[in-house]
């Protein structure tokens, strides 16, 4: 939703030089322009995409524990939203808009799905891996490369959202199905269950700082006058605390944070079984999986359940 330019803080007028030059993009948020420096054009909307950061500690437990290398591919494709979002919110160019930040969410949407769809056991034959791989990585590229186009080629925002929002349906629908026929809350070994239930608080974690951010980012867009009055009448630095599109980016990134951990769990689980992995805390807030045994060579427990899925 755009607004019209607004000002607040101790910089009652814009930079008159931006280092970026004139906003090009179709969105201007509710943050005035380059109220810190010249060389941002949203400050507190650039900074809080600093969350992004803590995906090196995923990205380092993935090399260290010898999860699958795919993930590399997954948790990198996350990270391209937080890295793209900085450059929109820092430039307010169009081709940042696009390019950097709203494509990207689509194409971290479909890498979650991906990690969802893909729960070929690892006993399988090689050839039943690679098809399934290349079958569902194909469907979710084809899902990604379909909206961008579309959404390029018409420029309609809201189809952008509703796009993103049904691919985060789909992909958090695999994971209740996986949860319910798959590791069952009935599950005999009692190991098995305390991480199941692991999985979904941690998941229903993520999914309560989502809805907050998300009730947020509307508060940001609808309440844009009101908001934006008490942060002149505040003054800086409480008024950055008013900043709620980046209160948006805080609450998101973590909510996706711990729902990308408890679904990459679920799925490392049920490819290669569920003794083989752990869930911990890094001090207290950060998830980490961590692979405790190598996977066995027999056959896995979930093998029939997971064929009447494949």
């Amino acid at each position: 939703m755009a607004h019209e330019r607004l000002h607040w803080g101790f910089n009652e007028v814009e930079e008159p030089n931006p280092y970026w030059g004139e906003w090009t993009s179709t969105i201007n948020w509710c943050e005035q322009d380059y109220a810190m420096t010249k060389y941002v054009a949203e400050f507190v909307n650039t900074v809080t995409n600093a969350w992004v950061l803590v995906l090196i500690v995923t990205l380092v437990a993935i090399w260290k524990y010898q999860l699958p290398k795919r993930l590399w591919v997954i948790f990198l494709g996350l990270s391209c939203v937080g890295i793209g979002s900085w450059m929109f919110h820092m430039t307010l160019r169009w081709e940042w808009q696009v390019l950097g930040d709203e494509l990207p969410m689509i194409i971290a949407a479909c890498c979650f799905l991906f990690m969802a769809l893909e729960t070929t056991p690892s006993t399988a034959p090689s050839w039943v891996q690679w098809r399934n791989m290349l079958l569902r990585g194909g469907l979710c590229f084809a899902i990604a490369v379909g909206v961008s186009v579309t959404y390029i080629s018409t420029g309609i925002a809201v189809f952008h959202q509703v796009s993103f929002a049904v691919i985060i349906l789909l992909a958090g629908a695999r994971v209740n199905y996986l949860l319910r026929k798959v590791i069952k809350i009935d599950d005999p070994d009692p190991r098995v269950r305390r991480k199941r239930a692991q999985i979904v608080r941690v998941f229903m974690l993520g999914v309560s700082f989502f809805v907050l951010g998300f009730i947020l980012w509307n508060a940001d867009n609808l309440l844009c006058l009101e908001l934006t009055a008490i942060k002149k009448r505040v003054g800086l630095p409480i008024a950055f605390i008013f900043e709620l599109h980046g209160w948006w980016h805080l609450l998101t990134g973590y909510g996706t944070v711990l729902m990308s951990h408890a679904g990459l769990l679920l799925v490392l689980m049920i490819r290669e079984g569920p003794q083989n992995f752990e869930m911990k805390m890094w001090g207290g807030w950060m998830p980490i999986v961590k692979r405790v045994r190598a996977a066995p060579r027999e056959a896995l427990l979930y093998d029939e359940e997971l064929r009447d899925i494949e």
